[in-house]
């Protein structure tokens, strides 16, 4: 999981254990925004968040994510929040 570029997660969790897991090693996500997604992933800082269970919502996410994947930084995943 540390060696990816960044979790792709379509799917609605109420908590999404998975995504903190892949923040904690130092990647960013691109999940569905509802959720616990909503509640764990900060926009533009841990990851992206798309609307809508659809193909176009999250090849628009997955877009937004490689526009500013450069921009993530792996030491902030570690906070305390």
């Amino acid at each position: 999981m540390a060696r990816c570029r960044a979790l792709l997660f379509p799917a609605y969790e109420d908590f999404g254990i998975v995504l903190v897991e892949t923040m904690a090693s130092g990647r960013p996500v691109v999940a569905f925004g509802r959720g616990g997604a909503r509640d764990t992933v900060i926009e533009q800082q841990d990851g992206v968040l798309f609307s809508e269970q659809t193909t176009s919502s999250l090849i628009e996410g997955m877009i937004r994510f490689e526009q500013i994947e450069n921009s993530f930084d792996r030491n902030n995943y570690t906070r305390t929040r």
